[in-house]
Parts: C-alpha cells; sequence; structure tokens
C-alpha cells in the first residue's frame, strides 16, 4: 500500500524525529522486499517511488548538515540520512535488474545534494548557522573520514553509478579551488594577511579536504586491512571514454607528466583528456 501511494508533497518541513520514523519504513521496505518485488509495479510507478525516495534523501541530507553547523545534540536527520542510504546501497547493487538508466537521475541528484552540503557558498551551503572555531573543532572532532566513512562509502557507490556526471564535476570543483587557493597564496606572499583573508582560507582548505574526501570514494575502494583499489565501475568508464573518441591518449599522457602544470597549461587538456587522470 506504502508503495503504491508515495508521499507527493514535499514542500512541507518533515520535523526531524519524523524523519526518522519515515527512514526506517523505506530502509525495511527496501532491505526487505526484494528488487524482483519492485520492478513488477508499473513503470511510472516505481520511476515515481524512486523519485520521491531521491527527495527525502535529500531532504534528510539538508537537515543533516543542519544539526552538524549548529552541532546538535540529538541528529535525528542525520540518523535518517544513514538510513536513507543504505536503501540506496540496496537499490544501486541491484540496479542492474532495473530498466536501463532507471536509477541516474536520482543518483546525479543525491550525489549533487552531498557536494552542495559539504561546500561554503556560493557553491554549496555548508556552515550555515553556528560554527565552531577551528581550535575547538580539532581538538574535539573525529577524523572526517572516519566519522563519515559509511556516508563516504555510499556516496562512492553513488557518484560511481554516474561516472560522466561525478567525475566532470569533481574536476570542475577541484581544479577551480586549487587555482582559487594558488592565487590567494600569492596573493598573501605579496603582502601581510588579515582577517578575511584568513577565513577565505578556511573556506578553501575545507572545501578542497571534502572534495578530496569524496573523489577519493568515488574513484577508489577503501577495504580494511586492503590496500585501496580502483573500482571496475571507474575503469570501464575511462575506457568508454577512449573508445567513443573524448579521450586524446598523448594528451592525457601530457597531463600525466606534468603534475606541476596548470591544466590550461597543457593543450586540449581541458578538452580532450581524461577525467580520472585530472
Amino acid at each position: 500500500m506504502y508503495r503504491t501511494h508515495p508521499l507527493k508533497d514535499h514542500s512541507v518541513n518533515i520535523l526531524d524525529r519524523e524523519a526518522l520514523g519515515i527512514s526506517n519504513i523505506v530502509r525495511k521496505m527496501i532491505l526487505f522486499f526484494p528488487t524482483s518485488i519492485l520492478i513488477c509495479l508499473p513503470s511510472e510507478l516505481l520511476q515515481s517511488f524512486l523519485e520521491q525516495l531521491a527527495k527525502l534523501t535529500c531532504q534528510f541530507a539538508e537537515g543533516a548538515a543542519q544539526e552538524e553547523s549548529v552541532c546538535a545534540d540529538d541528529c535525528l536527520y542525520m540518523e535518517a540520512f544513514d538510513h536513507m542510504l543504505e536503501a540506496w546501497i540496496s537499490v544501486l547493487h541491484n540496479s542492474q535488474e532495473f530498466p536501463k538508466d532507471f536509477c541516474k537521475q536520482s543518483a546525479m541528484q543525491i550525489f549533487n545534494t552531498y557536494l552542495k552540503c559539504h561546500l561554503s557558498p556560493p557553491d554549496g551551503t555548508r556552515g550555515q548557522g553556528r560554527e565552531l572555531d577551528v581550535e575547538e573543532i580539532d581538538d574535539t572532532e573525529e577524523n572526517d573520514r572516519t566519522k563519515f566513512q559509511d556516508q563516504l562509502m555510499t556516496i562512492g557507490v553513488v557518484g560511481r553509478h554516474v561516472p560522466g556526471h561525478s567525475l566532470t564535476i569533481l574536476c570542475k570543483l577541484l581544479e577551480e579551488r586549487t587555482r582559487r587557493l594558488y592565487g590567494q597564496l600569492q596573493r598573501l606572499h605579496s603582502q601581510a594577511m588579515n582577517i578575511s583573508d584568513n577565513s577565505i582560507l578556511d573556506c578553501l582548505f575545507e572545501d578542497i579536504h571534502w572534495l578530496v574526501l569524496i573523489a577519493g570514494h568515488v574513484v577508489s575502494m577503501d577495504s580494511q586491512g586492503e590496500a585501496a583499489s580502483i573500482p571496475s565501475e571507474i575503469m570501464q568508464y575511462s575506457i568508454q571514454q577512449g573508445a567513443s573518441g573524448q579521450v586524446n591518449v598523448q594528451t592525457t599522457l601530457k597531463l600525466l607528466a606534468s603534475p606541476a602544470c596548470h591544466l590550461p597549461d597543457v593543450p586540449g587538456a581541458e578538452e580532450s583528456s581524461d577525467h580520472l587522470v585530472r
């Protein structure tokens, strides 16, 4: 009954305690009902169901980011978001049973929202609320890679489901942030740093920190006790780029051999280099 009557109005704000209950229902339904049952639903209904799940996931991700920024005692949105990611892992691991490209739009939506929640304005919404001192964070918080390990691993799976989208946007954001950091450091070299400069650098460092974390979990799989490996989806995407003529191998090799160069300094790199190498 629930699957045939998904929530339709998401203009209302779902409270944190409601979010936790809803996410539990969704998680249990996805985990305990096999994909073979889901795909028996009419195509339009199944598409609508996945779209609503994606909207809820994004809404809970945004709520979790708000909780993180104000250091809430009860992180119910965060817990709800984790439950939704558990459900999506099950869906994406069985995505081959769905019609072709059925889950891609939802995967892009979730990936974009997670990025937005961890980037500073104007590209993102990180830090909207009371923020802690850098020293206080350093002293009291777990390492982000450890604290958000499960989230990052799942977002990596989501990103690998749409590598053409996730790698492209990660490349652009990392290149843009490193250019800005280089410019800021050059500026600081020629004049004394003020409070505004310090704030800008903090934002840039935090943006790059999260972009590297997310990118690392998209392009590699980190198993406990084993060396990280490049997933088959990423290797397949790289092969497809070359087969379709989108990538110039010589340009890519030149870029790979020039780690100290900016992307524009390598002719043709922006248009025809492998996204993974970039």
